[in-house]
């Protein structure tokens, strides 16, 4: 498969089978960046919007996330405003900065506007907000603890607006290789290195996909 460098979304396909026999198609769109602007500004891919009304599920991740990155954007804008007062010239170019685009906008907002996305698109589907990295963040007593802490928008808008969801942290490394204390080999052998996490530790990463799939 091609990366999307001609403008069109293509898709990775992972058939997977249980030991029922069930099959459960793991579906990952490659689109280029320009594909989430287009999103952002409801001038969505036709082929990709296809793709989202015909998927029964959502296995969402997310990176990158800053505690008050909304408050510290406006601050940001507000001061560079502040330095340059007097100056028109200068004004209208802070006045332009103000307009909502992707390139200004924070990360929570643009994945927040995703979703809403994907909920128009979709439906009531179930949905797994998966946070990548898990191992370098910090430690919260639960995955709604983040969640709640560091990008509640996201957290309110999942529970209001879809009926069955679930929130998780994924780590596919299970720890910095050079942190101390953690024999990353011993941990391997042992099937509990990369792990989901929700409240506690789960070394089955079927986990999201399990809850996706169950009725």
């Amino acid at each position: 498969m091609g990366h999307s460098t001609d403008g069109e979304t293509k898709f990775i396909k992972w058939p997977l089978k249980k030991k029922d026999g069930q099959v459960i198609d793991l579906i990952i769109p490659d689109m280029k960046g320009e594909t989430y602007h287009d999103i952002i500004n409801d001038d969505f891919d036709p082929k990709f919007a296809e793709f989202c009304k015909s998927s029964q599920g959502i296995l969402f991740f997310i990176n990158n996330m800053s505690r008050f990155v909304l408050k510290d954007h406006a601050m940001k804008l507000v001061k560079e405003d502040d330095n340059n007062a007097g100056d028109k010239e200068e004004l209208k170019k802070e006045a332009d900065k103000l307009k909502l685009n992707v390139l200004t906008m924070p990360d929570v907002t643009k994945n927040l506007l995703v979703i809403k996305y994907l909920r128009k698109l979709m439906g009531n589907v179930k949905i797994v907000l998966a946070v990548s990295s898990w191992d370098v963040k910090e430690n919260y007593r639960s995955i709604e603890d983040y969640f709640k802490t560091i990008c509640p928008a996201i957290y309110n808008y999942v529970r209001y607006n879809f009926e069955s969801y679930m929130f998780c942290g994924v780590s596919a490394q299970g720890a910095k290789y050079d942190q101390p204390g953690k024999d990353l080999s011993s941990l391997t052998e042992k099937g509990q290195r990369a792990y989901i996490f929700t409240d506690r530790k789960i070394y089955d990463l079927s986990t999201p996909l399990e809850f996706l799939i169950s009725e």
